[in-house]
């Protein structure tokens, strides 16, 4: 699967569905190249995990890495995502479900 890239899209809405469906079953595999392939290929690149930001590929690969060696089992599920369209992108922001 190509890595993801910047672009204009109409039906962003699915399309970021789709890449949600994607990321889940990689995080659920344990694999990290499926799981990096849901992320835009960017110096821009940032994700929250822990409360702590991580920035570019290397630092998001190293911090899904290190949740992959630290737990058996990854259950990953999506509850409620936020999609804004930003330009040319789309932020999500998920919030797991609360207990």
């Amino acid at each position: 699967m190509p890595t993801l890239t910047s672009r204009r899209t109409d039906n962003w809405e699915t399309e970021n569905h789709d890449l949600d469906g994607r990321f889940v079953a990689a995080m659920s595999a344990k694999d990290i190249d499926r799981a990096m392939s849901c992320f835009i290929d960017s110096p821009d690149l940032a994700v929250v995990l822990w409360g702590k930001e991580f920035r570019g590929r290397a630092q998001v690969r190293d911090a899904i890495s290190t949740m992959f060696a630290a737990y058996d089992e990854i259950t990953l599920t999506i509850d409620r995502v936020r999609e804004f369209c930003l330009g040319d992108s789309v932020f999500a922001a998920a919030k797991p479900p609360t207990r």
